[in-house]
């Protein structure tokens, strides 16, 4: 391309915060598509990132990959089960369930935030 650089934007099936879990695997059934486990919001992101690399204008070792909120958490999670990327940047990551830490249980006091000196 003339401008050096092409932008997709994407758009998962469904967003699942709390399944994080083993790895997809897709067979065939009556020629349709049967998965070992419901498809994450983050194998929808793999797999829309390796179709990209596929386009011909497309340099397949120069894609990156900038992600905000809950995207950032996807990053990690992404980052965590593919390697083909060159990049992602996981900007405020909303990485809660990611890290396995969880919400506040009701009525429980907020953390204290730190002084930085």
């Amino acid at each position: 391309m003339k401008a050096g650089y092409a932008v997709a934007w994407m758009r998962y099936r469904g967003e699942v915060n709390n399944s994080y879990g083993p790895a997809l695997k897709e067979t065939s059934r009556q020629g349709r598509q049967l998965f070992s486990r419901g498809p994450l919001e983050y194998d929808d992101a793999i797999a829309i990132v390796k179709y990209v690399k596929t386009l011909p204008y497309v340099d397949p070792d120069r894609v990156e990959l900038p992600r905000l909120s809950h995207g950032g958490e996807m990053a990690f999670k992404i980052g965590s089960e593919y390697d083909g990327l060159r990049c992602m940047i996981a900007v405020e990551p909303a990485a809660g369930e990611y890290l396995g830490v969880g919400p506040r249980p009701p009525g429980s006091p907020r953390p204290q935030r730190r002084a930085w000196t």
